[in-house]
């Protein structure tokens, strides 16, 4: 998927890996200083599906939004759709799970999320353009009722239509998304339409689709900004995990990892959340050894939550690269799993066992050196120089918006 998640210490590279334009779901933002919050504002556009203010659904919608933003991260690239496509390969593993899901990138977490059947998403991206992005849909998701619908709004006869899904908001948060939309409607529409194409996605699987909505209209699609290796939003997700009475079921980090290493900061934040024996970990890996699922450039590995939590309480599980030695292929050609079964041990022999260890050691020094996990060059290309062409086109229609959007809708 196209991964737009900003990594701290400056290792905040974009590539086209997954959307996750990921997580992905505000104290840094006015969205999430003023009421009403991001999920809230959104019910509050579709008043017909918001809860009674004393109802179980309103204290879960509190504790479920009570996370804020982080500051937001210098980003090279805004990243709004993913290349990271079979995620069917590993339905089977989170079937049915429910509870709580994390995400970095795009709309490809729709996709999971429904998948699981979880119960809330909190979204997280450095990247603001990427929080709105998923305002945006939550707040279209929940004005349409199927994928063709919603599809169809960023065709240029939608765009009445987007405006009136948006009207309830407050005029600048309004104006914020429609600039967006404006901005990558072309590009989204392609996107989308290839998305509605393939049966197992949100958009080409109606029973997904209609998962994600009712998630929408209830204001339980959390998008925030936030750092996985960050001092606050992650740890507050956990908190309102807890809250909510929410396990943590899947964590959708797309490649992220692939751009720093296990510091304190991301130590503290895993060990925070709650997980069981259902959570998976998962993960998109670039590898000249593993291989490929057909029509992917990905390979997918999910690893056990307890499991990532336990290593990572060993300071030298220090990055994907550690994780991705312990990692088995499944006999579905593109994914292997990591902490699912227990691995080998030393015989109890000592000297049987020091030849086991040090032919081991050898054998993973040879899976690092031949390339188990690589890293996709970096794109050098400034979000600013990228974007040019789209934020002089919305420019050019901002004083047509500004006379639409300060009439009343009639």
């Amino acid at each position: 998927m196209q991964i737009s998640f900003g990594i701290a210490r400056g290792l905040l590279t974009r590539l086209k890996v997954g959307t996750w334009t990921a997580a992905v779901l505000l104290a840094a933002s006015t969205w999430a200083s003023e009421p009403p919050s991001g999920a809230s504002a959104l019910a509050t556009a579709n008043p017909r599906v918001a809860p009674d203010p004393s109802s179980p659904d309103a204290e879960l919608l509190r504790a479920v939004t009570a996370p804020s933003d982080e500051p937001a991260g210098g980003v090279r690239r805004h990243y709004m759709w993913s290349n990271e496509r079979r995620h069917d390969i590993f339905f089977d593993d989170v079937k049915g799970i429910g509870g709580g899901y994390i995400g970095v990138g795009g709309d490809q977490n729709y996709t999971v999320a429904a998948a699981a059947k979880s119960q809330v998403l909190w979204l997280i991206d450095i990247d603001m353009e990427v929080v709105k992005l998923h305002r945006l849909y939550a707040a279209l998701i929940s004005a349409t009722e199927t994928p063709q619908a919603f599809v169809a709004l960023f065709e240029r006869k939608g765009v009445a239509s987007v405006e009136a899904a948006l009207s309830s908001l407050e005029l600048r948060h309004r104006k914020s998304l429609l600039v967006l939309y404006t901005q990558y409607r072309d590009d989204l529409l392609a996107h989308l339409r290839d998305e509605i194409s393939q049966s197992h996605t949100w958009l080409g699987d109606a029973e997904k689709y209609a998962y994600i909505r009712k998630l929408a209209q209830k204001g339980l699609i959390v998008p925030r900004l936030g750092d996985l290796n960050g001092p606050r939003t992650l740890l507050q997700i956990a908190d309102a995990a807890k809250a909510a009475k929410l396990m943590v079921r899947v964590v959708y980090l797309s490649n992220a990892e692939s751009w720093f290493g296990y510091g304190e900061g991301f130590r503290r934040n895993f060990a925070a959340l709650p997980f069981d024996e259902q959570t998976s970990v998962v993960r998109t890996i670039k590898s000249n050894l593993l291989p490929y699922v057909r029509g992917d450039v990905w390979h997918y590995t999910m690893q056990r939550g307890p499991h990532f939590v336990a290593k990572l309480a060993e300071h030298s599980y220090s990055s994907i690269d550690q994780v991705m030695l312990d990692a088995v292929e499944s006999k579905i050609k593109g994914l292997s799993h990591v902490g699912f079964v227990a691995a080998p041990t030393a015989p109890t022999d000592p000297v049987a066992a020091q030849k086991w260890r040090q032919t081991e050691r050898l054998r993973r020094q040879k899976l690092l050196q031949d390339g188990l996990v690589t890293r996709p060059a970096g794109n050098r290309e400034c979000a600013s120089e990228f974007d040019k062409d789209r934020k002089q086109k919305a420019e050019q229609q901002l004083k047509a918006l500004d006379r639409r959007l300060a009439s009343p809708p009639k």
